[in-house]
């Protein structure tokens, strides 16, 4: 009886989706490093002797971008190599995520004992401007743009980073059919970029080719990275280094009979707390204060060739006040908890649930509190996946989302039928695509004889 509640409430618990990992497919057994990455406990025990992944990416971004010629640049750089294309990712209510994992491995130790290294590049992109106009000062095609905003408000916040990790996994009980796993990744940081913008009282008047007003309350801080970043194109691969960690714990219910896979467990139940640690950035350049223009300038007065000119350019028209933080710029990374279930409710069928909160305010006091809830039906054998994400968030509507596998490659996204199903919104498009190679590592781990009966 009490097993039979325990699952009940495991399949209630709703989940959720983050730039980290890939929603849809990445809790099933044949996930492998992508759900190790949020979930370090869900390694041991594994079903593999390798699971290795050559390379995924995902990005949620607005479909413009996902699939122009800029996607690749999105994924490697953080979505911008100029100035312009800087601004276009500011529209209202714009959130754009990127995670480009490289060759990842999980190794099996033993029957009760997995480690793992991965790689990922990572970028967050959140941004609120309530007048898009403004985009319209940085672009050189809109020779004499017709811009009239006044009172217009712009929050910004970016940042991106290189994390490689170390991890390791290792039951620690068993009980009969009860067991409990514990789970960690320590990793080295290298800060690619940061940036805290936030606008306010922000009043734009252009007439032709001359800026006839311009006016607003400014508070930036912007990392050298991102200054190289938008100016040359590229992020840095090495620099100072920061650490952090990943830890996590998960209970298995387990019962041979049930179904076939990853320790032929009728439910699972677990939680995560990641991005626990720091990154470092080389510099940091502080914008402050209350300016107002006090006469025409050309446009060009704005339209510089780089980031750092055009912030100068502007600080010293209103006259605000700049500075330097010095040659180590400190940031903590966002910290997230994640409580999640798994419940096998037959051979091919399986419900993952999952709560997942953001600790925002801890990196930037002016960002909200983020949460979300998902629930993602799965049905898979060894060859084929079907995984049916539905999430829901403090912020957005409901989400729901289709993901595809077919052996070692998955391809999928979070919101492809929701997304659809908002014409009048801004909104940004969720995919993924990645390749695997598992590696069984006997019939006794995974009984594929048992998946056609």
């Amino acid at each position: 009886m009490n097993s039979k509640i325990l699952m009940c409430v495991c399949a209630l618990l709703p989940a959720a989706c983050w730039g980290q990992f890939w929603p849809g497919y990445e809790t099933g057994r044949f996930s492998g490093t992508s759900s190790a990455n949020v979930r370090p406990a869900s390694m041991a025990p594994n079903p593999y002797k390798i699971d290795a992944t050559l390379g995924a990416v995902h990005l949620f971004a607005h479909p413009q971008r996902v699939f122009s010629r800029d996607a690749a640049a999105m994924i490697f750089t953080g979505g911008f190599r100029h100035l312009y294309d800087f601004s276009k990712l500011s529209s209202p209510n714009m959130l754009v995520i990127s995670n480009l994992q490289g060759p990842s491995v999980l190794a099996t130790v033993n029957p009760k004992t997995a480690i793992a290294f991965t790689w990922n590049m990572r970028f967050l992109w959140a941004s609120r401007l309530s007048a898009p106009g403004l985009s319209a000062l940085f672009d050189t095609e809109a020779v004499q743009p017709d811009i009239n905003e006044s009172n217009a408000r712009s929050r910004i916040f970016f940042s991106g980073w290189n994390e490689y990790c170390l991890g390791a996994s290792a039951q620690i009980w068993k009980k009969t059919y009860h067991s409990l796993a514990i789970g960690g990744f320590v990793k080295i940081i290298t800060g690619t970029a940061d940036m805290r913008m936030h606008l306010k009282n922000t009043s734009v008047q252009t007439s032709g080719s001359k800026v006839s007003q311009l006016n607003t309350d400014m508070e930036i801080t912007v990392s050298d990275q991102v200054i190289s970043l938008v100016d040359d194109g590229r992020p840095n691969m090495t620099g100072h280094v920061g650490v952090g960690f990943d830890v996590g714990m998960a209970y298995r219910f387990e019962n041979p009979r049930s179904c076939p896979g990853a320790s032929n467990h009728r439910l699972k139940l677990g939680f995560s707390l990641t991005d626990i640690g720091f990154a470092r950035y080389t510099r940091a350049r502080a914008y402050k204060g209350q300016g107002a223009l006090m006469s025409e300038i050309p446009l060009e007065a704005i339209r510089q060739t780089s980031l750092e000119q055009s912030l100068d350019t502007v600080a010293a028209l209103l006259q605000v006040n700049s500075s330097a933080t010095g040659e180590e710029y400190r940031l903590l990374l966002p910290m997230s908890l994640r409580v999640h279930s798994e419940v096998n409710l037959g051979k091919r069928l399986l419900v993952y649930g999952e709560f997942h909160f953001l600790f925002t305010q801890l990196t930037d006091p002016q960002m909200p509190l983020v949460f979300r809830f998902n629930l993602t039906p799965r049905f898979e054998d060894y060859q084929w996946g079907v995984y049916l994400p539905l999430t829901f968030t403090n912020y957005l509507p409901a989400s729901a989302g289709l993901a595809l596998r077919w052996k070692p490659f998955i391809i999928g996204s979070g919101n492809l039928f929701s997304f659809w199903a908002y014409p009048d919104r801004d909104r940004a498009l969720d995919i993924f695509v990645a390749i695997k190679i598992p590696i069984v590592q006997d019939n006794e781990r995974i009984d594929y004889r048992a998946w056609k009966r």
